[in-house]
């Protein structure tokens, strides 16, 4: 019965997985043949208005560690949720640090509500924002939203760490909550997702995963051991060990470690935005690399499980130095907006990541920033010069609504629909197609006399694209690969 429900939770566009796929462009896996085509990695563009915050600590407040910005996509409302370091001491409590609720109509101006739980725990005024628990925990971690859950009451989820003793002590436990709204969190009675000497003090996320139909928190095996793993659960209480689905090759910058992830559900992937710790070769002090620089890249995966890299380069280069973002750069969040283009937080900092006080006279601060890019504007395929042709493999369309994410202001866009072995279906050609120009994420394709994939429904074709001056960032259409499904295939 619960799956019938979850079925049936899933046909709902807010709720889960589209009936459309998506073809994007971080590798080859779906395409056939490429000539004079290159794929290009794209950044986000910063966004130029000033971010504003009610409060005596301004912006700075929204920054913290691992700070972490949702859209609610039935309200449209910004949310944070952002950690204040424990100063306050509250009875009985064990914090290492309180969250906090900010909310905004525009995710660029935001406000402080008064929740009235700071007087219940002993806070102060200036905390009139912390969220409640019923259990607290010592260390708090990342809120997501989940729109696979068909319980409104745990439409919140969220993964955190209880401390009793010191860190170096055994008795560390993950503790998993949910919440309705974000702000009023309830335990799930008798769930341990981590068990451990030291933790683990990454970007904990928890989040459902629709391809193995398993709840998963991304988290570090251990609290110093910086590379990605992964525990997973059918119910949210009984829990796998970590396993380690990501870690530096010999590809990378010499000694990198990963320091966390953040990862997203999208276009029928997964987007990690992994922290990279540049680490410095020179430190021999602690037994533990400390000091270095930290940055962002984008990596991916079929199904949530198996990480793949991209370009290894980083999703938002460092500043100049003394400016903000210049040592360090920590991107929290990924956000949907209203028009499908997208928006990253992050952290910017002055000074590298130090385990103990910095060298005397350096300073370390940081500041909240903004950047955003077009819908699945990740990577795209371009000709080098003149024009450029590529080609999927065989498909199967299950229906005729074929759809591109194109941009050729200047340039121009065809497609003609071939059989497996490469030969133009007549009425289908690049002469026959009723060329794209312009701008558009979602633009529909057809050919002469509005003729549409409908005509191949059930059969087997492929899709050429020819292209000047343009670049295709995805290729949204429900199809069958023809030896499989796309879905099915990712596990």
């Amino acid at each position: 019965a619960c799956q019938d429900a979850l079925g049936e939770a899933l046909r709902v566009p807010v709720r889960g997985v589209r009936e459309m796929k998506s073809i994007l462009f971080f590798d080859d896996w779906l395409l056939d043949s490429k000539r004079n085509i290159e794929r290009r990695f794209m950044s986000p563009v910063p966004v130029q208005e000033e971010i504003t915050f009610e409060g005596s600590m301004g912006v700075t407040e929204l920054v913290g560690a691992y700070p972490n910005y949702i859209r609610d996509p039935e309200t449209g409302i910004f949310k944070a949720w952002y950690q204040r370091a424990a100063t306050h001491a509250a009875p009985g409590l064990n914090l290492s640090s309180i969250l906090c609720y900010a909310e905004s109509d525009d995710g660029i101006h935001w406000k402080k509500p008064d929740l009235g739980f700071a007087k219940q725990y002993g806070f102060d005024t200036s905390l009139c924002n912390a969220v409640s628990f019923d259990v607290y925990p010592s260390c708090i971690y990342k809120v997501t939203y989940d729109p696979f859950d068909v319980d409104p009451q745990k439409r919140y989820k969220l993964a955190c760490i209880n401390i009793e003793g010191d860190i170096w002590d055994n008795n560390i436990t993950g503790w998993p909550f949910t919440s309705p709204d974000g702000i009023s969190w309830k335990i799930i009675p008798g769930s341990e997702w981590y068990k451990g000497r030291m933790g683990t003090d990454g970007n904990n996320q928890i989040q459902y995963n629709p391809i193995t139909e398993r709840y998963q928190i991304s988290c570090r095996p251990s609290c110093l051991d910086r590379r990605i793993a992964l525990v997973e659960s059918k119910d949210l209480i009984h829990w796998t060990d970590p396993m380690v689905v990501l870690q530096p090759d010999a590809l990378d910058d010499d000694l990198l470690q990963f320091y966390s992830i953040s990862q997203y559900w999208y276009y029928d992937h997964f987007i990690g935005i992994l922290q990279r710790h540049h680490i410095a070769e020179t430190e021999t002090s602690g037994g533990v690399k400390w000091a270095g620089k930290v940055d962002d890249e984008i990596v991916y995966s079929y199904n949530g499980i198996y990480w793949l890299r991209s370009k290894r380069e980083s999703l938002l280069p460092r500043a100049p130095l003394g400016e903000f973002a210049s040592e360090q750069v920590y991107t929290s969040s990924m956000i949907e907006l209203e028009d499908g283009s997208l928006r990253f937080y992050s952290m910017g900092d002055i000074g590298e990541h130090f385990g103990a006080e910095p060298i005397e006279g350096i300073e370390c601060k940081n500041n909240l920033f903004v950047s955003e890019m077009r819908q699945c504007g990740f990577v795209c395929l371009e000709p080098a010069g003149g024009y450029g042709y590529f080609t999927t493999r065989v498909l199967i369309p299950r229906n005729g609504d074929l759809r591109l994410n194109y941009k050729a202001p200047n340039g121009v866009v065809r497609v003609q629909v071939s059989n497996k072995s490469h030969q133009p279906i007549s009425g289908f050609s690049f002469e026959d197609f009723v060329e794209l120009r312009g701008d558009d994420t979602s633009s529909a394709v057809s050919w002469k006399e509005g003729k549409t994939i409908d005509d191949f429904i059930g059969n087997e074709i492929r899709l050429e694209f020819q292209l000047f001056q343009a670049q295709i960032y995805a290729i949204d259409w429900d199809f069958q690969i023809r030896y499989g499904d796309p879905i099915i295939e990712r596990i």
